[in-house]
């Protein structure tokens, strides 16, 4: 099953491949939004020991070393971690739907149920992630899926862009 799920992914259009990288076409990857943190790694955290559903929709985590936390249930919609640590981070059924992970290291990460429609995860390494039942309509172009579980996902394979 991991096998077809994981060929599914690779096999994208010369078309769909285009629409990937249009999409980031003009926009500048160098503004702070892109680049910079909003919040530290010891804030995140307090936000998480305070309780409740963790809410960092729209902000910059870019370049932040969120590795090992527990984000399960977060909600990070339109945020901003491009080249953030999230390496065995538990991201279990949080919403990042158009969330910029270009760069990010995501391996080992658990993304089982997450949300993840317009997301982007160009060039992310998602190596042993587990996103299984996950719902993706995202752009994996450059990405590294070695060994992610993709048992269960919703794949929309006209939204989803791969290698």
């Amino acid at each position: 099953m991991r096998f077809t799920l994981l060929l599914l992914c690779f096999v994208v259009s010369a078309a769909q491949s285009a629409v990937g990288q249009a999409e980031l076409a003009g926009i500048d990857l160098t503004a702070p939004k892109m680049t910079e943190a909003e919040l530290s790694r010891d804030e995140v955290v307090a936000m998480i020991a305070a309780g409740g559903v963790v809410d960092l929709s729209g902000r910059w985590l870019n370049g932040l070393d969120l590795s090992g936390l527990d984000l399960s249930g977060a909600v990070l919609r339109v945020a901003g971690l491009n080249n953030a640590n999230l390496s065995g981070t538990t991201l279990k059924g949080a919403n990042l739907d158009q969330a910029w992970l270009l760069g990010a290291d995501l391996s080992e990460a658990d993304l089982s149920d997450a949300s993840l429609f317009q997301t982007q995860f160009g060039r992310a390494n998602l190596s042993g992630a587990d996103l299984s039942g996950s719902r993706a309509a995202s752009n994996f172009i450059g990405a590294n899926l070695a060994g992610a579980d993709f048992s269960g996902t919703t794949l929309d394979d006209e939204a989803t862009t791969a290698i």
